[in-house]
């Protein structure tokens, strides 16, 4: 369960990256709690 977890804050942590990187709104920290709460 904590694998799957961390897994998920990674990925939605990569998407934000991206968004972050594209001058879009929300960020790493965003995204990474989004699938972080999805996941759990």
């Amino acid at each position: 369960m904590a694998f799957r977890a961390l897994l998920a804050a990674l990925l939605g942590g990569a998407v934000g990256f991206e968004r972050e990187r594209h001058g879009q709104n929300a960020g790493i920290r965003t995204y990474a709690a989004v699938s972080l709460g999805a996941c759990v």
